[in-house]
């Protein structure tokens, strides 16, 4: 299997450019066909990681920062969403049965839980370091995130 760097690497190299000639269903259903399940399910669960990771940046920014803690909480609500979407495509392309998103967010979910918690404990430890790491990494998935959120409301708006 690749590292998770080369994962996201192969998976950003296929978010589209502007005005691309596919939809965007399509270019969801490339990313998918070109990373094999287990890479898309890593994907999935560094998007879930980066929920967390935005989560406990909206809890610690809450008070002195109220609206980028705002930013953060919309942030975490983006990446899990783009996770589970991601994960339902992976499904739907691998099995050819379309099951709800929601039947996907209890895996990404899980692994935000845990990088929050992570996340939090290194803020409690007054460990700033490790979070900005996790952060700036974080920043590097939000085309993905952004591409993934798009095309899900995208192709739910056209049922």
């Amino acid at each position: 299997m690749r590292s998770a760097g080369l994962v996201l690497a192969a998976a950003l190299s296929l978010v589209p450019g502007v005005g691309g000639a596919q939809s965007a269903g399509q270019e969801v259903e490339a990313l998918v066909g070109r990373l094999s399940e287990a890479e898309t399910v890593q994907t999935a669960e560094l998007l879930g990681m980066c929920g967390g990771v935005y989560s406990a940046f909206a809890v610690f920014s809450e008070t002195r920062m109220p609206e980028r803690s705002r930013e953060y909480k919309a942030m975490g609500n983006g990446a899990l969403t783009a996770g589970a979407y991601l994960l339902y495509r992976e499904h739907r392309h691998r099995t050819r049965e379309v099951r709800p998103v929601s039947d996907f967010m209890p895996q990404v979910r899980g692994r935000a839980e845990t990088a929050a918690a992570e996340t939090l404990a290194a803020f409690s430890a007054e460990d700033f370091d490790t979070p900005q790491e996790k952060l700036s990494a974080c920043f590097k998935m939000v085309e993905l995130q952004d591409f993934l959120v798009a095309a899900m409301q995208d192709e739910f708006a056209r049922r």
